[in-house]
């Protein structure tokens, strides 16, 4: 059961996410709480950033888990049915462990709308560690035994000094059978669920749309996020 572990309002309540519109275009620079992502444990908005983390469990340090894990901050006002887009955002190591992963959820299909990752769920996520200038892109498959599986990897430039923050852009096309990472202004994977062209990643458990956010891909890890963009593609 969902336990004591939810965090922020959930679906259905009305403790101030009613004004929540799902817009084509999103902007926020966290001057203030827009309301663009939730509110509430490891979840803040401090010095015109937001810090996401940390967190005593994210779902990727249990093989199987139970009760939901809520180190996902999906973007409220982005949908929850997005195929093509457009993202960009600001992403920096803040504090914790240093070889922590932290950065962007791709792809986000929540069955039950609670905004965390439960059994059931599907997660494509790209995660940075700055520390050691490497990248994963995870994917968690719904209702399996052995959910987690690394689909891409490999070198990732990182700015130095690792604080820094690091420039994110992802791209998804082609009826969200596509999308690209494009990280500090440098291609570095090109993820498919249709037939893979040339140097293309095929992922072979995909979902064509779903929802959006940030992420921290591990235990005991703060990351801070700024200037981030979303902007829906017909």
């Amino acid at each position: 059961g969902l336990g004591t572990t939810m965090c922020g309002p959930s679906p259905g309540t009305d403790e101030g996410d009613k004004d929540i519109q799902v817009k084509d275009s999103v902007q926020d620079e966290f001057d203030s709480d827009l309301g663009t992502f939730p509110l509430g444990v490891g979840m803040q908005i401090l010095d015109g950033e937001y810090l996401l983390g940390p967190f005593d469990e994210c779902a990727n340090d249990v093989q199987n888990f139970d009760d939901p894990v809520d180190c996902n901050a999906v973007c409220q006002s982005c949908g929850t049915d997005i195929s093509n887009y457009h993202l960009k955002a600001q992403a920096a190591f803040k504090d914790g462990i240093s070889e922590r992963e932290y950065g962007v959820i791709l792809r986000f299909v929540d069955e039950d709308g609670d905004g965390m990752l439960d059994y059931e769920d599907y997660l494509l996520a790209f995660g940075i560690d700055t520390f050691n200038s490497k990248f994963h892109v995870y994917v968690h498959i719904p209702n399996d035994l052995d959910p987690w599986h690394t689909v891409a990897s490999g070198h990732a430039p990182i700015r130095i000094p690792p604080r820094r923050p690091n420039h994110i852009e992802v791209i998804a096309s082609n009826d969200g059978q596509t999308i690209e990472i494009i990280f500090n202004q440098e291609s570095i994977v090109t993820l498919t669920g249709g037939t893979a062209q040339s140097g293309e990643r095929f992922v072979e458990e995909w979902a064509s749309s779903g929802a959006v956010g940030l992420v921290t891909l591990g235990r005991g890890v703060q990351a801070s996020f700024d200037n981030f963009s979303f902007e829906s593609m017909p």
